[in-house]
């Protein structure tokens, strides 16, 4: 651990890395979801076979999964595994959802189709 002088310490310890595997692996995970390898209803695969497939730590499978469930993207249900829901097109609307769902070349098709959605909505309100 380093010490800055009148400062709080700075910890160079392996959950800087672990937490860098945990978002790659969200990122990898939400990837699947976005392209259709894990469909809506659909389980995901057993917490053993993602740690082979991604090769990291259970602590950062279950990191990622908890951020897929934050997220509303997965539901999980102990003794039963991990389900990937239904996304709503309000709840895709969501800034912070979009973020990690998108790729930055498919933001501005999202803006114009939230124009065109919002704008039908209005008409009908």
């Amino acid at each position: 651990m380093k010490v800055r002088r009148n400062s709080m310490p700075i910890k160079t310890s392996i959950a800087f890395a672990r937490n860098t595997l945990s978002a790659q692996t969200l990122h990898q995970l939400m990837g699947s979801l976005k392209d259709g390898t894990f469909k809506p209803g659909s389980k995901l695969p057993s917490q053993n076979e993602l740690i082979e497939k991604f090769g990291v730590s259970r602590t950062g499978i279950r990191e990622a999964l908890q951020s897929l469930a934050a997220l509303n993207l997965i539901e999980i249900r102990p003794g039963l595994g991990c389900f990937v829901k239904t996304i709503s097109p309000e709840y895709i609307i969501n800034a912070d959802v979009l973020a990690v769902l998108l790729e930055k070349e498919a933001i501005l098709e999202v803006i114009e189709t939230r124009k065109i959605v919002e704008a039908g909505t209005a008409a009908l309100a």
